[in-house]
């Protein structure tokens, strides 16, 4: 398909260049009647219907040109998801699997398929590696997806949150190097959370994180879950913030709490 959109290419390339000529001829053609006093009104319109043709012909090439070079571009940016899912996966079949499940959330979490397909293709590479199951991979991209979306991070910053735990799996161990320069940076409050995950205070995490003793086979898949539980109180917050500002007239304390139990 390829192919052929690119010999489309060329021939709307060789169209354009031909509507140009002809478009530079009949310039010519208005400006030696306008400039000719003993030419006929009638060639002096000939002249100008001519330009105006290849004027409307030169816009419509153009548009077609533009509609031609866009779908190859769409091409091009699917066979590279693809083949990275294919690179991360090593298989064709679980790639296709795995690049439908990242299209699927991008649109239920408004993500950008390009960026969402990278992370997770760069993620899996690792987490494969490191002995996760695809599934579980599936659950911390979803666990962090839905965080960032609560929290209305840009893109760039949740390429740096998988980029993070890309490093983590891909170490086999948690270093404080990633926990907090990187993830904790990229995703705020991460640091509390993993900690939570793992069932301890910030200190003993911290301190068994520095000892090297909290593998990323068994942190990942904790985290993901505590950030999606994160995310989900989170949402619950914000929602109940919503309805209080919608409710903020109502002065009896029944009408309050009603507002309160509709959030939670």
């Amino acid at each position: 398909m390829s192919q052929t959109l690119e010999a489309l290419v060329v021939e709307l390339r060789a169209d354009v260049k031909g509507l140009q000529t002809s478009l530079q001829s009949a310039a010519s053609d208005v400006k030696r009647f306008s400039s000719n006093a003993e030419n006929s009104v009638n060639g002096f319109q000939a002249a100008v219907m001519r330009a105006r043709t290849a004027i409307l012909s030169l816009g419509v090439a153009y548009a077609s040109f533009r509609i031609g070079r866009s779908i190859i571009d769409a091409g091009v940016q699917v066979q590279a998801m693809q083949n990275k899912m294919q690179a991360a996966t090593g298989s064709a079949n679980v790639a296709a699997d795995a690049l439908r499940f990242v299209r699927e959330e991008a649109n239920r979490l408004g993500l950008d398929i390009r960026s969402a397909s990278d992370g997770f293709a760069g993620f899996a590479a690792s987490s494969l590696r490191a002995g996760l199951t695809l599934q579980q991979t599936k659950d911390i991209f979803i666990g962090v997806s839905e965080a960032a979306t609560s929290m209305r991070l840009p893109a760039e910053q949740v390429s740096l949150i998988f980029k993070a735990l890309e490093q983590m799996a891909g170490k086999g161990t948690v270093s404080m190097e990633e926990l907090r320069g990187q993830l904790g940076d990229a995703l705020p409050g991460a640091f509390e959370i993993a900690a939570k995950a793992m069932g301890k205070t910030t200190a003993q995490f911290s301190k068994m994180v520095a000892d090297g003793e909290v593998l990323a086979s068994d942190f990942l898949p904790k985290f993901g879950a505590a950030v999606r539980n994160w995310a989900a109180v989170l949402k619950r917050r914000q929602r109940v913030r919503r309805l209080l500002s919608i409710g903020s007239g109502t002065r009896s304390s029944t009408s309050k709490r009603r507002w309160l139990t509709l959030a939670c």
